[in-house]
């Protein structure tokens, strides 16, 4: 199913399997995949950080319990 984004250049709505814009040329190839590799990129980064901050919570949690 051919899904419609949106022309970075003029707005224009341009098919995910359109080459270029029909309306301005912009290259569009390849759009589609580039957003779905940066929204995975970006899900593992936010699962680092909140693993970091879950392991540094634990971790300040057990000092703090050592010293009473």
């Amino acid at each position: 199913m051919t899904q419609m984004i949106t022309c970075p250049t003029c707005g224009n709505g341009v098919s995910t399997e359109a080459e270029t814009c029909p309306q301005c040329g912009h290259p569009i190839a390849g759009r589609k995949n580039d957003l779905e590799e940066w929204q995975g990129k970006n899900r593992k980064g936010c699962l680092k950080a909140i693993l970091i901050l879950l392991t540094s919570i634990a971790l300040l949690f057990l000092v703090l319990m050592a010293n009473k």
